[in-house]
């Protein structure tokens, strides 16, 4: 049973390093969180205060290493009863240090929107309320946030941060940098990954028969992600802008995919769920009811202030990281653990492609 000090330890150890807490507000905080009442959350801080474990300054505190080696000794016996937003910072603490040298060339120059968690007020222990934040500040005009630095990075987890969206271009740029799409499966397929991490596979064979390099990743919840990216190249005639382009290769690579399904391709695996004479994979995101036994290739998000999940960025639901995946056929979510993130730092690999022959292609099947 988590005692009220672990409540404590844990709030104030998801505090930026050194610095000190109101008094009351830990007790408001901890007094909720354990059901106790704000004299019995004193008493505790002083003993910790005794004991070594926090210190005190004026009625404000800050925990000290023997506190933070405490509460590590007890988490995990503890973990299911404490408040569910700090558990997602404390994790996002130890985390983001380790990867945000990894995380900063898909995050620097650009802007990103951030997912803060804080605590859900009628039930803190099992549930968090998820703030999506875009801009840094509102007045006196809306400003963007920028991710400059790693130190920057980790403020803003210091700020409750814990998943970072970047924009798929430039701040002064209206061209996506990366071909992004999402792969995932109708719930005819139930959890079952096979179905999304071949069409994944195909997808990317198709990219590379186009002389197209792509990296894969896994989104933290259910989807897959293939990226791309690309030389400079010039805008085709026909063409209002580069999104409505890679829009264009998304639905491109969907049609290429399904020609190979069709030619069993793993046909038999598609036809357990899909309907007869219903294509196994779509783009089409309109009538989400329409697609629970077709693999959705979804090309959404390449837009202007389109945003995806970063490479190794936390997922704010499930905690499991954007993992990228250099084997498919291996790949299986519980490797994108924190943990074993860590354990295995693996590289997402994202090199240039010149897009050509794959634009060739689209425009001599648009003129057929």
């Amino acid at each position: 049973m988590a005692e009220v000090s672990d409540h404590v330890l844990l709030i104030l150890s998801i505090k930026k390093a050194g610095k000190l807490f109101e008094g009351d507000h830990i007790c408001e905080k901890v007094s909720r969180d354990a059901g106790v009442s704000d004299s019995d959350v004193r008493k505790v801080l002083a003993r910790l205060v005794e004991e070594g474990m926090i210190e005190e300054s004026d009625g404000k505190y800050r925990i000290l290493p023997r506190g933070f080696e405490r509460l590590e000794s007890r988490i995990k016996d503890v973990w299911s009863q404490l408040n569910k937003s700090y558990r997602a910072v404390y994790l996002a603490r130890k985390y983001y240090p380790k990867v945000a040298g990894l995380m900063m060339p898909y995050l620097k120059g650009r802007p990103v929107s951030v997912v803060k968690v804080f605590s859900d007020d009628n039930d803190p222990i099992n549930k968090f309320s998820p703030s999506f934040v875009r801009y840094a500040k509102y007045k006196p005009k809306k400003q963007p946030i920028f991710i400059g630095s790693e130190r920057e990075l980790l403020s803003l987890v210091d700020q409750h941060a814990v998943d970072f969206f970047p924009v798929i271009h430039k701040a002064d740029s209206e061209r996506p940098d990366w071909l992004v799409f999402e792969v995932s499966a109708g719930k005819k397929f139930g959890d079952d990954l096979t179905p999304v991490k071949l069409v994944c596979r195909l997808a990317c064979e198709c990219l590379k028969d186009y002389g197209v390099k792509s990296a894969v990743k896994f989104s933290g919840l259910r989807e897959l992600q293939v990226w791309a990216m690309f030389d400079e190249h010039k805008l085709p005639d026909g063409y209002k802008d580069y999104f409505a382009l890679y829009r264009d290769i998304v639905s491109f690579i969907q049609r290429k995919v399904e020609e190979r399904i069709h030619g069993d391709e793993g046909k038999e695996l598609f036809y357990r769920a899909t309907r007869e004479g219903k294509p196994a994979t779509t783009t089409q995101t309109t009538k989400r009811e329409e697609l629970e036994d077709q693999v959705l290739i979804d090309p959404s998000l390449i837009k202007l202030n389109g945003t995806v999940r970063a490479p190794y960025s936390m997922n704010y639901e499930t905690w499991l990281t954007s993992y990228p995946i250099n084997d498919l056929e291996r790949f299986n979510p519980e490797m994108a653990s924190i943990e074993n993130t860590l354990k295995s730092m693996p590289e997402f690999k994202l090199e240039k492609s010149d897009p050509q022959t794959l634009i060739e292609a689209i425009l001599r099947e648009k003129r057929k």
